[in-house]
């Protein structure tokens, strides 16, 4: 385990190791038969959730900032000393804590018939996150925090008030109408199934940090096509075609105003990136049979206003930005095919994907200058979009004895919206053997399970954690030079065994 190496050392793991998040649900589901066709179902529900994820920052006393006005802060605080000499840096806890309500009601009336079920309905939700960060006390000699859950040991002003890093409040109202229709021909071969709903939706953003744009707002009205069929050919065989609208908002608590607790300047700019809208379309054909299951799905997909989620850190905290990427258009296949149990225990699958995904726009960037400019990434493959998946995985249970390997390719992909650097393909492994008893006593069903992963213990790299426009020098459309930045990845921990042990009582 890395030891800490002072007031600069940021990155120790006692001030990044936790991110605990605590949620609960009510739900309360009603269903009203009014006649024999005809019903009413309406569930209201609640869901709250808070939490906070570690992070630490390096200040010096005098030089601590609130949005881009210096506020008046005693580091000293939680030190045992009356006050510190100007410029001395200190190690601050700056994590983030935020606490969330969703409310809503879906509200459904259905006409049931024997060949035909119609629909309409009503959904309502209404979102709230208070986000408030407040700087907590960091015990300068072991790079201990004295309280992670942000319930003490925080930062004060002279007024008593809480020194926060950020401070604000997202919110958004959502209204739904729709209505569909579902149909039942040739003796139920033929599944028809069609519907439409429409998304009213506003959303905004108050930034209650001195010198941030204090307020941003959308209201979007979002049209939800979907059509779906499926014919049973015969007890094993079937085809089926979907096409649908698809739509995603982004997080907007990534694009707001941010500063450096330490100088006040400007780390993250206010941005409203626009939803994203896709039309997809599916053809495809499965077979259920007794000892064979197998499928294969073409589709193909246009999105408007791609969202790419750029992770980057804030005041020594990573957060995760979302940007619009312009267009996109894939296309691609996915086969699956498994067997009934071998032997009576052993259970093999394979999978293979095909993933063409391009881009359909040039890029908006800025040149050294800081002039306007594009990057010429329009029919270039789209980041994190690798070309061919496949996995081989086997089952096998005899009642006591059980396990489960699996092994996983993927190819290439590109790190970089240019498609100038990218990282190559890989493989991933693991295993899962384990034992299940019989009753012992009161203990039901005890089991002891071991998790083996990465048998081969490679250290390689396994995702893309922050994409960039492009990681060398590049000439843009209208001749500026854009200079790169590097992509950063994700790297394989190497060999983990986990062991767990359960019963029922």
């Amino acid at each position: 385990m890395r030891t800490y190496s002072g007031v600069n050392d940021t990155s120790y793991y006692k001030l990044n190791n936790a991110a605990p998040f605590y949620s609960g649900t009510i739900l309360m589901p009603m269903k009203f038969v009014l006649n024999d066709n005809l019903t009413l179902t309406d569930t209201p529900y609640f869901w709250y959730g808070y939490g906070w994820s570690m992070g630490a920052d390096t200040v010096r006393q005098g030089s601590t900032y609130a949005g881009t006005q210096n506020v008046d802060v005693n580091l000293a605080q939680g030190t045992g000393a009356g006050s510190l000499a100007s410029g001395t840096s200190v190690l601050v806890d700056n994590a983030s804590y935020g606490m969330t309500y969703i409310g809503g009601n879906n509200l459904k009336l259905n006409w049931h018939t024997r060949h035909n079920d119609l629909y309409v309905g009503y959904w309502y939700e209404n979102y709230n996150l208070s986000e408030k960060d407040p700087v907590g006390i960091v015990n300068q000699a072991t790079g201990q925090p004295y309280d992670i859950t942000k319930l003490s040991s925080q930062y004060t002003l002279p007024n008593g008030q809480k020194y926060y890093s950020a401070d604000y409040f997202l919110h958004y109202q959502l209204n739904g109408l729709y209505v569909g229709d579902s149909l039942r021909l040739f003796h139920d071969k033929l599944n028809i199934n069609a519907g439409f709903k429409d998304v009213m939706i506003t959303r905004s953003a108050d930034n209650y940090l001195s010198g941030a744009t204090p307020h941003e707002g959308v209201s979007e009205n979002v049209p939800l096509p979907t059509v779906s069929a499926r014919y049973s050919l015969d007890r094993y065989n079937q085809i089926f075609i979907l096409g649908e609208g698809d739509y995603r908002q982004p997080y907007m608590g990534s694009n707001l105003d941010a500063y450096s607790i330490s100088s006040g300047s400007l780390v993250n700019g206010a941005s409203m990136p626009k939803s994203e809208y896709a039309i997809k379309e599916e053809l495809g054909y499965r077979y259920n049979g007794e000892k064979i299951i197998a499928s294969v799905v073409f589709y193909n997909m246009n999105i408007v206003n791609r969202l790419l989620t750029l992770n980057t850190y804030q005041n020594g905290v990573q957060v995760s930005r979302t940007e619009n990427a312009g267009g996109q258009t894939s296309r691609g296949v996915d086969v699956q095919f498994a067997t009934a149990p071998i032997w009576g225990r052993f259970t093999p699958y394979v999978t293979f994907a095909y993933l063409s995904a391009r881009q359909d726009n040039n890029t908006a960037t800025t040149d050294s200058n800081g002039t306007v400019d594009y990057l010429r990434t329009a029919g270039k493959t789209q980041v994190m979009s690798p070309h061919y998946q496949a996995a081989l995985g086997l089952t096998c249970d005899d009642g006591h004895f059980f396990g489960n390997l699996n092994v996983k390719y993927i190819s290439s992909q590109y790190a970089t919206l240019m498609d100038d650097e990218k990282m190559p393909g890989y493989i991933t492994d693991s295993l899962t053997p384990g034992y299940r008893a019989r009753d012992i006593g009161f203990m039901k069903a005890p089991k002891i399970q071991v998790t083996l992963n990465n048998l081969s213990n490679s250290t390689q790299r396994i995702g893309v954690y922050g994409y960039s426009d492009n990681a060398r020098a590049t000439q843009g459309v209208f001749g500026g030079t854009v200079s790169g930045s590097s992509p950063g990845y994700y790297v394989d921990p190497g060999f983990a065994a986990i062991m767990s042990v359960s019963v029922g009582l």
